[in-house]
């Protein structure tokens, strides 16, 4: 895993929004990771009641607050209502990171792209319990998470939701982490959780 650091070089023309309930574990080390490469970093926080909206702001981002109902339907929320005027958007969770080649490429892509250019993958890499998953089909996973603001929304499902972009996608062969500090009883709710958000998608799609 790599160590983050500070950029001395002007922020890209990039909006960062994170969606955040109860993240106090993670939010300030995801937000340190983007410090340089984002002129604005967005969280959009569902009534935390721990310190995540305090962490996020003493960390230099914005914070609004919206009910939660699913990941879909808030992160188009924000699009709609985060004002965001910057050329480009990245999706980011709280519990993931950027690493410094990232930060660097991002500089790179967005300097280059040509207007046919409206979104990017990047590769996902997984730490599960201090442990990087590399094998097992799991690294690298390419993720859209970049797209041209007005290009891209968030399809609507209750699980599996992807971004949908309208134009060309280039991928950034740099990694971002997904490497959450919580224990494997948090890990076994989650899985539980997710399982209800599939059976909702399935019967709502049910014929």
């Amino acid at each position: 895993m790599q160590r983050t650091t500070t950029s001395l070089a002007a922020p890209c023309d990039l909006t960062i929004v994170i969606l955040t309930l109860n993240e106090e574990l993670h939010i300030e080390r995801c937000i340190q990771s983007l410090q340089g490469v984002a002129i604005r970093i967005v969280v959009v926080d569902s009534y935390s009641t721990d310190r995540t909206c305090e962490l996020a702001i003493c960390a230099g981002a914005e914070v609004i607050h919206h009910k939660f109902l699913n990941h879909a339907s808030q992160f188009n929320w924000a699009l709609d209502n985060a004002e965001i005027s910057s050329t480009w958007v990245m999706k980011l969770d709280a519990d993931e990171t950027l690493t410094p080649s990232l930060v660097k490429a991002l500089r790179i892509a967005f300097a280059t792209a040509l207007p046919e250019h409206t979104g990017y993958t990047i590769n996902l890499g997984r730490i599960f319990l201090g442990k990087f998953l590399r094998y097992g089909a799991l690294y690298p996973i390419r993720l859209l998470r970049i797209w041209r603001a007005g290009f891209g929304r968030i399809e609507n499902r209750w699980m599996d939701e992807h971004v949908i972009v309208d134009g060309a996608i280039n991928h950034i062969d740099a990694d971002f982490y997904d490497h959450n500090l919580n224990n494997i009883t948090w890990w076994t709710q989650k899985h539980n959780q997710y399982a209800t958000r599939e059976a909702i998608e399935f019967l709502m799609n049910k014929d």
